[in-house]
Order: structure tokens, then sequence, then C-alpha cells
């Protein structure tokens, strides 16, 4: 191996984290640069500085130098709200604002994020997906819970994972790409249908919420149709004109009683109490900035967060209203599929203008409008692993010991019932699972048991529905 000679490597850290420096998440690249010393690190503060860096076009330019410098990049960050703070978000949008891709071309790129584990593997795909757009070299990603430094063994995990890296650049090997590229042309949308037939949702208060601009013509044409589909008068939002002067700093001082520290500085809190959350159906319009909606709707789900874990939508309807290729940014989808579910709100659906068609487009508008209102009049709710695990992670965390931080979060589970949701038995079926766990263990029960497992697990499925059938019958006697 006499060819390995390079025993320095110049590494970019881009610090994801409000906190800049005292953020748990740099404290890991701090390990490893304690492990791996010969190696040049230079820390920036993305996040924290994000403000005076998009300003300051000197200061921009000297980020965008050093990355071109580096021999690697490392995205570190913390997760916020299942992708990488809004700050963070809006650097990667000036990247390309900018045009100073070329920077990033060719450099081998790792990430690595600190979390409780809630749908990290949104953010990574996120940043790869950024990366591959960008054309680096990306290596991997690793995603480490909060407290896994403080652990032996996981800090050698964190060794093999950086060491991997820095080979990888010594050696320069080659990499694969995972996500499809963005590139397509353009689409005008003209509404095709100037008097749509609306539907009527009685009682129910319909609220969109955009960042559309003037410029964006696809997405307030979509919008107004939208309006039009429903009888109802549906009010429209823009984040532009609500005033967030920050977005979430990670200070947790909402974490006591849910009230932000911004809660009086800014408009943000009494937007979301007044008509968030006082919304029968929310529906979300935005426009694919990179690979996710804009960061200023990523400001929105951040400082969202003065919730903390606790499921505020609750039986809501949400939809979204999306232009831009979505088809082609799986991440965006499974993000927004994960807010809503996660804040046990049912996920309506999606209507994108990549349907390249007017007509089309008009008509579903429509049918998403008849979908939305069946839906909020009959309070149909669905929820997949993305809700179910996800208030199972939280219940974990705050009863292996945040509750003595999040002490809002930690009443709200009590007084729901939350730390105690896990399938309920009856007394009979306690009795029978005892019973059935002592049969298990002898051989010649086993012998007759499983062969006929099939039969058992379906059997009382076949019954119900035996009997709705036959009620079904005598009603039409």
């Amino acid at each position: 191996m006499g060819w390995l000679k390079i025993t320095s490597l110049k590494i970019v850290v881009l610090n994801g984290s409000p906190k800049g420096p005292r953020s748990i998440t740099q404290q890991y690249v701090k390990y490893i640069q304690t492990i791996f010393p010969e190696h040049d690190y230079e820390y920036i503060p993305i996040a924290q500085k994000l403000p005076a860096i998009e300003k300051n076009s000197k200061r921009f330019n000297e980020i965008i130098e050093a990355i071109q410098d580096a021999d690697g990049i490392i995205w570190a960050f913390p997760v916020y709200y299942l992708l990488v703070n809004s700050n963070y978000k809006r650097f990667i949008e000036l990247i390309f604002e900018r045009g100073v891709e070329k920077a990033f071309l060719g450099k081998y790129a790792a990430s690595l994020s600190t979390s409780i584990k809630f749908h990290d593997h949104i953010a990574h795909n996120y940043i790869r997906a950024i990366s591959e757009d960008l054309q680096t070299e990306f290596f991997d990603s690793a995603s480490f819970h909060m407290d896994e430094l403080l652990s032996d063994d996981s800090r050698k995990q964190i060794d093999n994972f950086a060491k991997n890296f820095f080979d990888t650049i010594i050696e320069k090997r080659v990499t694969t790409r995972y996500f499809p590229s963005l590139e397509g042309k353009p689409f005008e949308y003209q509404p095709t249908k100037p008097d749509l037939d609306p539907i009527h949702l009685p009682d129910k208060r319909i609220v969109i919420i955009t960042d559309a601009k003037e410029e964006e013509t696809n997405l307030q044409k979509m919008i107004q149709q939208t309006t039009k589909a429903f009888t109802n008068e549906v009010e429209v939002y823009n984040l532009h004109e609500v005033e967030i002067i920050s977005t979430c700093q990670g200070c947790l001082q909402c974490a006591y009683d849910f009230n932000c520290v911004f809660k009086e500085k800014d408009e943000f809190t009494e937007f979301c109490e007044q008509n968030v959350k006082q919304a029968d159906v929310l529906i979300f319009a935005g426009v694919i900035k990179d690979r996710f909606l804009s960061a200023r709707w990523k400001m929105f789900m951040d400082r969202y967060f003065y919730n903390n874990h606790t499921p505020t939508l609750q039986n809501k309807q949400i939809g979204f209203l999306i232009s831009g290729p979505f088809s082609k940014t799986g991440v965006l989808r499974e993000q927004l599929l994960s807010f809503v579910e996660g804040h046990r709100a049912n996920p309506v659906g999606f209507v994108t203008d990549e349907v390249r068609s007017s007509k089309k487009l008009d008509e579903a508008i429509e049918s998403f409008a008849r979908k939305t209102a069946y839906y909020a009049q009959h309070n149909y709710f669905q929820n997949t692993f993305r809700g179910v695990a996800g208030i199972k992670i939280f219940r974990d965390e705050l009863l292996g010991g945040l509750k003595t931080v999040f002490r809002a979060d930690h009443h709200y589970y009590k007084k729901h019932g939350l730390y105690r949701q896990t399938r309920k038995q009856s007394f009979r079926q306690k009795i029978f699972n005892k019973v059935l766990a002592f049969l298990v263990k002898l051989k010649g029960f086993r012998d007759r048991m499983y062969p006929q497992m099939v039969d058992y697990m379906v059997r009382p499925y076949e019954q119900k529905v035996k009997e709705i059938q036959e009620q079904q019958m005598k009603k039409e006697q």
C-alpha cells in the first residue's frame, strides 16, 4: 500500500445547526477530528450565520472557495422536523440561485446527523440527492442518536464511518448515484374550465397555505382553480405575508409549556393557533425548490415545533398542490406524508402540474376537491407506519428521560393515554395467551398447531365477514 502517500486531507464541515459550534452535532465531528488529527478541518456555521451569509456576498464567496479547495465535505446537521433546518435549506437554495454548483463538482461528500432517529432517513436522502445534483462523489450517510457519542461501542461506529470516508477520498473510489435527475421541460398551465362544478362542504373551514410568488404562475392558477372547486369560501394565506422573524433555534424554551421564545415577537404562533389549528381542511401549496419546497415552507415547519412532539392536527384532512418535478422528488413526498401522519391527520393526496395537460390538471383538481370533501364529511382517517412508529419513538424517548425537559409533551402524553399505547387485550385473551405460551413449548402440540396456523389466523376474519354478509342479506329481505 505504498501508493497511499496522502496523509492529510482538507475537510470542510458545513454545520447545519442553528446553535453553531455549541451544537451536539459539531461535537461528533470534533470527536472525529480528535481520532483523526492528521486532517485539516474547517468548520463553517451555515445554519447559525445564514442571514449574514445571504446578505454578505463576500462571506458567501469565501465559503464557496473553501469548498472548492477542500478534499472532502461533511454535511453535519441535526434533523429538524424530518429534514434539515430551514437556514441550511436556504443555503442550499443559494448555491443554485447564485450558480456556484461547480465548486462541488467531483468533491467527496458525506452526511452526519444527530437526532432521536425520527425520520432521519428522509433528511439523509435529501442531502444525498442534493449532493448528487451538485455532482459530488457522495460516500455515505451516518445517523447517530444524539446520545451515542457517550457510548464506547457507538464511538467505534463513528470511527469506522470516518475512516472509511477518508480512505475513500484518498483512494479516489467510485461512488454510485441513487436519485434521478430533476431535468425536465417547463409546462405552462392554462385552466380550460373557468367554471368548475363546485362541491359543497357544509360546516367545514377550508384553508390554503402557500408561499407562492407572483412569478410562480402555475401554482397561482392551481390555487385559484382549487378555490373554485368548492362552494365554501376558501381562505388563502401566503407565508410571505406572515411575519416570521426567525427559524427555530432549537433552544427548547417551548418544551415546558408550548410557548415559543418568539411568540410575542412575530405573528407565527398566532397565525397557527387561529388559522392552521382551527381549519378542518388544510391544503399546502408550494413550488419545488431543489428537492423540497422552499426554505420559507421549511421555516414554517420548523417553527411549528413549538408544539413539540404532540399531534396537534388530529382529524384534519390535509392535501397538497405541488408545482414541479414531484414524481422525481420522493424525499418531498415522504416528508410531507410523515408530517401529516405524525400529527394524526389524514393525507388526502397530491395534485401536481406534472400531468403536463391543462385539461387533465383541471380534472385532477376537481377530483381532489371531491375526494377531500368526502373524507371530511365522513371523518375518514388512515395511518401507516409513519404515524404509528412516530408516536412510539416519542413515547420511548420521553420515558427514557426527555420528559424531564419536555414537560408539555409529558403532560399531553399522560393525559391522552399515549404512554399506555400497547395493544389492549381482554382478560380472556391474556389467559388464553399464557396457556398457549406454555403449550407451544411442547413438541407434540407444536406439531399439531403449526400445520393449521393459516386456518387459525384467518378464521376470526372469515367469521366476521360472514356475520356481516348475513346482516346485509337480512336488510335486503
